[in-house]
């Protein structure tokens, strides 16, 4: 864990690990099914828990390491609207 913040009941946990974006993808997809968003060349995906609090989960690329991957959780209570 890197860094995690809680602000007004709301929270955010970055992570980084040594497995491959695809790896982590591959994780979270078998436990959540298919993600909310991917970009064409894999590099990033985002998983989405629709319960109260509503949790995202982003994964990408670390910025600062290429050889890492970058794992985003935020929890909030914040509802996002639907997209059609």
């Amino acid at each position: 864990m890197e860094n995690s913040v809680r602000v007004l009941g709301n929270e955010t946990v970055t992570m980084t690990t040594d497995d491959s974006v695809s790896e982590v993808r591959d994780y979270y997809q078998k436990r959540l099914g298919p993600p909310m968003v991917e970009n064409e060349d894999d590099a990033t995906a985002v998983f989405k828990i629709s319960d109260s609090p509503m949790i995202l989960i982003t994964i990408n690329q670390d910025k600062d390491d290429s050889d890492k991957t970058q794992i985003t959780v935020v929890r909030t209570n914040v509802q996002l609207p639907k997209m059609n």
